[in-house]
């Protein structure tokens, strides 16, 4: 009678009704866990001194502008060495970067205040701050295990294009073989994709928020943002 019912429905060769209880005997288990780490002495000296100039930077600015302040604060958590590696090029296309970065690709985004950073980290050593990266060590290593243990696909999530790079590059430099997706990559993204999915040899997909809309992932075994 069911599908008496539903065969007469003109969008019943679209819509795959289940019942609750195959739902639940069929889905996926997944398992989260959070990995840890601890700053280095030097780390947290350099995160304390931007996090305060950043904060009196706030106490300065109208509502729009302290957006701008907190992309740079959720960049530098992202990755320190990638945030001070895009801040010192002091990229003119800083603005519209962030609202890509944020899933938000406009022709015209919202101008927020410039935070000029030169001053504050002119004399930050980045070469040793990448060698004793804490966070990207502990990453590395969880990856090693998972590899360890028969894992074979990993995608990783981020939401800001210096730390993808970062991240991509200095785990090929670690044998860990990676590939990177963004927005507004076009076919070269699929092409990206499928090299990821069948080659024995990449481990790693790096990717945006941006740049994972629209596709299917499924493949692989763990997710980490």
């Amino acid at each position: 009678a069911f599908l008496e019912i539903t065969s007469r429905y003109f969008y019943s060769q679209y819509i795959n009704r289940n019942r609750k209880r195959d739902v639940f005997e069929k889905r996926i288990f997944r398992r989260a866990e959070t990995c840890t780490f601890t700053m280095t002495k030097a780390e947290k000296e350099v995160y304390d001194r931007i996090s305060s100039f950043l904060q009196r930077k706030a106490r300065e600015c109208d509502r729009f502008s302290v957006f701008g302040i907190i992309s740079r604060q959720r960049q530098m958590t992202s990755s320190l060495p990638a945030a001070i590696t895009q801040w010192k090029i002091n990229d003119e296309d800083d603005d519209i970067q962030q609202w890509e970065d944020l899933g938000t690709i406009t022709e015209n985004p919202i101008k927020t205040l410039k935070i000029d950073l030169s001053e504050i980290i002119c004399d930050i050593d980045n070469k040793d701050l990448k060698q004793n990266d804490s966070k990207y060590m502990s990453f590395r290593d969880t990856i090693r295990k998972m590899m360890k243990e028969g894992t074979t696909k990993i995608v990783v999530f981020s939401f800001y294009r210096g730390t993808i790079s970062y991240i991509t590059t200095r785990l090929n430099e670690d044998g860990i073989y990676a590939v990177s997706i963004l927005g507004g990559m076009g076919e070269e993204k699929n092409r990206v994709i499928e090299r990821f999915k069948t080659s024995k040899d990449i481990t790693v997909l790096v990717s945006s928020e941006v740049g994972s809309e629209g596709i299917d992932l499924q493949f692989a075994n763990v997710e980490i943002n």
